[in-house]
C-alpha cells in the first residue's frame, strides 16, 4: 500500500516537530485562504511589468499579481481575485493603477483594476474577449483598449466612468492595437491588410490606409506619433504618415520569419529579430539596413533600453544577448539557470537594469557589467507530489527535479542527481529507498540516508507512469506507458517479471494489500493481476475514462475511486459495487483519514471532505486556483495537504 503524501514548499517559515508542526501566523494579506494553516509556493509567472518609475516590479502568476520592492526585492502585496491564472499584468502611464487580465475556467476572460497604493479594487470587467493580452492603457492612464469576440471588435474601457464601447465599424481579426503617444488615436492592425486610425473620444474611424498583403503582424508608433512603422505578411517593413496615410519609405529585402520588431525612440531606428538567428537594425527613415548579427539560435524577441544604447534580444535555448545598438557589437551573453526557455523581458525604466523571466525566477541583470544584481525565487512548476521522510526532519518532493529540504530549518538541502524528468516518487515502507519513475523509461533507486543510488532500473520502452513498494518493501512495481508493468527486486534492482496483457496504458499502479497481486489503472477499468502467475485475474469496470487514481481503505476491505463526479467504493474480494456516492463537482484524487472516518478529495479549486459511511459532506476548503492533484492526511488526521496546478501547497486544519 502506498505511503500518504505531502507536498511543502519552503518560502513561509515554519517549525517542525515529531508530534506537531508549528507554523508561522504572518502572511502577506490574501496569500493564505481561509481555513488555511500554511501556504508554500509563489505560482508560476506568466508575465511581469516595471511601474513607470521603477520602484516597483508587478508578476502576474497562477496566484494572483506579486507587487515588489525593486530596491528590496521584498513581496508588498498580493492583489487576487481567486479565480484562475493571471496571464498579464501592467501599470497605468502615471503609475498609481495596475492592471490584471484573467483567463478564467469558463474560457471567458476578466479584467481587474487595482489601485497601487491602497491596493483596492478599483473595477472589474468579465466578458467572451479574445486575444485578451492585448490588452493596453491609454498614456492618459484613464482607459484600456482591448481586443473582443475573436478578434472582430475593439473596445475601449474608461475606468473613470466604466463606460465600455466598442469601435464603430467592422473589424475583421484584429491581432495588434497600440496609441498614439498623445493618446487620442488607436492605431489597429490585422488580417484584412488594413491599417486604420480611431479617435479615442468618439470611437469613429479617422483614417484607413492599405498596408501589406495578407496581413498587419506589427505596429509601432514613433516617440512623437507623427509615424507609424508596420510589418505584414508580405514581409515588407513601411513607415507612414499618420496624419495623411503617406507611404514614407519601405524596407523589402528583409529576412523572412520577423518574430519580433522594436522602434527606438529617436523614431529612426528600427531592430528586428528572426526566427533564423538573424538580428538587424535599420535606419527606417532612410530605408536602409545599418548592421546585422547571426546566431545559431532561433530569436524570439528584441527591445532598445529607454537610453537606446542598448539592445536585449532571447532565443528558444534560454539566453538573453544584449548587443550595442550603435553597430550590433554582442557585450553581454546572460543565462538562466534550471530551464531552458524565457517568458519574459523588460528593461527597468532607467535603462540600468535588465529583467528577465524563465517561468521559475525573475533574474536581474546590470546592463553596463553583465553581472547578476539579485534574483526574485520560489516560484515553480506545477507540483504533483511529494512525502515526508518517516523518522526524520526531511521531505522530498516533485517539481522540476526531486528536492530534498529540511523540515526544522525550512530550508532547501539539494536536489537529486538524474532527476530532471521524474514522473513520479514512492517510499518504501521502511523509509529507506525512494524510487523514482522517469520520463525517459528508466527507475531509479537512491538509499535515504546517503541519497546515492542504488539502482537504475531499466527495460521499460516508454515513461514512468507510477511506481510502487510490496507491503514487506521487497518488491517495486513499474507502470509504464508502454503498455507494461514490471516487477524489480529491491535489493538487488535485478528485473523480475512482466505484467502484460489486456490493458492500455496503464496510469496508476500499486500493490493489493495481500502483496501478492498487483492493482492497475487504465482507461478507468480497474485490474488485478496474479504476480506469481501473471494472470488477469478479474476487472472492475468503471464505465467512465475520467478515472484518476485508486485507494484502498484503511481496513483493506475496499477499494476506493473517484469517477467524474462519483466516489465509488468496491469490495476488494470480489470487485462488487459497494456503493456509489455523489459529490459537487469532478474529482482527481482521494486520500482516507488514518481513522477511516473522512474520505478528501481533490477538485478543482481545492478539496471536500466526506463522511466515509454516510457520504454527507463535512467540509470544503477553497482557496487553488486550478485543479489540486494530490491531498494527503498527516499522520494524525489533524492536518491535510493538498498541492495544485498553480504551483503551491496548503495546509489546512482538519480539527
Amino acid at each position: 500500500m502506498k505511503t500518504q503524501i505531502i507536498l511543502i514548499l519552503p518560502i513561509i517559515s515554519f517549525c517542525f516537530a515529531m508530534s506537531a508542526i508549528c507554523y508561522a501566523r504572518e502572511y502577506i494579506e490574501n496569500y493564505l485562504p481561509e481555513g488555511a494553516i500554511a501556504r508554500f509556493g509563489k505560482g508560476y509567472i506568466f508575465h511581469f511589468a516595471y511601474s513607470p518609475d521603477g520602484s516597483k516590479l508587478a508578476v502576474a502568476s497562477t496566484i494572483g499579481v506579486w507587487l515588489y520592492d525593486t530596491k528590496t526585492y521584498e513581496e508588498l502585496k498580493l492583489f487576487t481575485d481567486n479565480t484562475d491564472y493571471f496571464h498579464f499584468v501592467n501599470f497605468s502611464p502615471d503609475g498609481n493603477t495596475l492592471i490584471g487580465v484573467i483567463h478564467d475556467y469558463d474560457s471567458s476572460y476578466t479584467i481587474q483594476i487595482w489601485d497601487v497604493i491602497t491596493g483596492d479594487l478599483v473595477s472589474t470587467f468579465k466578458g467572451e474577449l479574445h486575444r485578451i493580452f492585448y490588452t493596453i492603457f491609454n498614456p492618459n492612464s484613464k482607459t484600456v483598449a482591448l481586443i473582443g469576440r475573436n478578434g472582430n471588435s475593439i473596445h475601449l474601457w474608461n475606468l473613470i466612468t466604466e463606460d465600455f464601447k466598442e469601435l464603430n465599424g467592422h473589424i475583421p481579426d484584429v491581432q495588434n492595437i497600440v496609441f498614439c503617444p498623445d493618446g487620442k488615436t488607436l492605431a489597429s492592425g490585422g488580417k484584412d491588410e488594413v491599417i486604420r486610425l480611431w479617435d479615442v473620444d468618439s470611437g469613429e474611424l479617422k483614417h484607413t490606409f492599405a498596408g501589406h498583403a495578407l496581413s498587419i503582424d506589427f505596429l509601432k508608433y514613433s516617440y512623437d506619433g507623427k509615424m507609424i512603422v508596420s510589418y505584414g505578411g508580405d514581409n515588407n517593413i513601411c513607415a507612414w504618415n499618420v496624419e495623411s496615410g503617406e507611404l514614407l519609405h519601405i524596407i523589402s529585402d528583409v529576412e523572412d520569419g520577423v518574430s519580433d520588431l522594436d522602434l527606438a525612440d529617436d523614431g529612426e531606428t528600427l531592430a528586428t529579430a528572426n526566427s533564423n538567428g538573424l538580428i538587424q537594425t535599420w535606419n527606417i527613415i532612410k530605408g536602409r539596413k545599418l548592421d546585422e548579427f547571426k546566431s545559431n539560435t532561433h530569436i524570439e524577441f528584441v527591445q532598445f533600453s529607454s537610453d537606446r544604447g542598448i539592445i536585449a534580444a532571447y532565443d528558444d535555448n534560454g539566453t538573453t544577448l544584449l548587443f550595442s545598438s550603435n553597430g550590433l557589437e554582442l557585450r553581454h551573453t546572460l543565462k538562466m539557470i534550471g530551464r531552458e526557455s524565457i517568458n519574459d523581458l523588460a528593461f527597468s525604466p532607467d535603462g540600468r537594469m535588465v529583467a528577465v523571466s524563465n517561468g521559475f525566477d525573475i533574474n536581474f541583470w546590470n546592463v553596463e557589467s553583465g553581472d547578476l544584481v539579485n534574483s526574485i525565487t520560489d516560484y515553480y512548476e506545477v507540483i504533483s507530489e511529494a512525502l515526508f521522510i518517516p523518522n526524520s526532519d526531511l521531505l522530498v518532493s516533485i517539481d522540476r527535479g526531486v528536492r530534498i529540504w529540511d523540515l526544522k530549518t525550512s530550508k532547501f538541502i539539494r536536489t537529486l542527481p538524474a532527476t530532471e524528468s521524474v514522473k513520479c516518487i514512492q517510499l518504501s515502507p521502511d523509509g529507506n529507498t525512494l524510487a523514482c519513475g522517469n520520463y525517459d523509461n528508466h527507475v531509479l533507486l537512491y538509499d535515504v540516508n546517503t541519497w546515492l543510488i542504488k539502482y537504475t532500473l531499466k527495460g521499460h520502452i516508454n515513461g514512468i507512469s507510477s511506481v510502487a513498494f510490496s507491503p514487506n518493501g521487497n518488491t517495486l512495481v513499474s507502470s509504464s506507458w508502454d503498455k507494461t508493468m514490471r516487477l524489480w527486486n529491491v535489493h538487488s534492482g535485478k528485473y523480475i517479471s512482466t505484467l502484460k496483457g489486456e490493458t492500455s496504458e496503464p496510469e496508476y499502479v500499486d500493490f493489493h494489500p495481500n502483496g501478492q497481486k498487483v492493482v492497475s489503472l487504465d482507461a478507468g477499468k480497474i485490474r488485478f493481476w496474479d504476480i506469481n502467475t501473471g494472470i488477469l485475474e478479474k476487472t472492475i469496470d468503471t464505465e467512465s475514462d475520467d478515472v484518476y487514481s485508486f485507494v484502498f481503505s484503511p481496513d483493506d476491505r475496499k477499494i476506493v475511486s473517484s469517477v467524474e463526479k462519483k466516489i465509488l467504493y468496491y469490495d476488494i474480494d470480489s470487485g462488487e459495487l459497494l456503493k456509489s456516492i455523489p459529490v459537487d463537482t469532478w474529482t482527481s484524487y482521494l486520500a482516507y483519514s488514518p481513522d477511516e472516518e473522512t474520505i478528501a478529495c481533490a477538485m478543482y479549486n481545492g478539496v471536500s471532505l466526506y463522511d466515509s459511511e454516510t457520504a454527507e459532506l463535512k467540509k470544503t476548503f477553497t482557496g487553488h486556483i486550478g485543479t489540486v492533484n494530490s491531498v494527503s492526511f498527516s499522520a494524525d488526521g489533524k492536518t491535510l495537504a493538498s498541492c495544485s496546478r498553480d504551483s503551491t501547497v496548503i495546509l489546512w486544519e482538519i480539527k
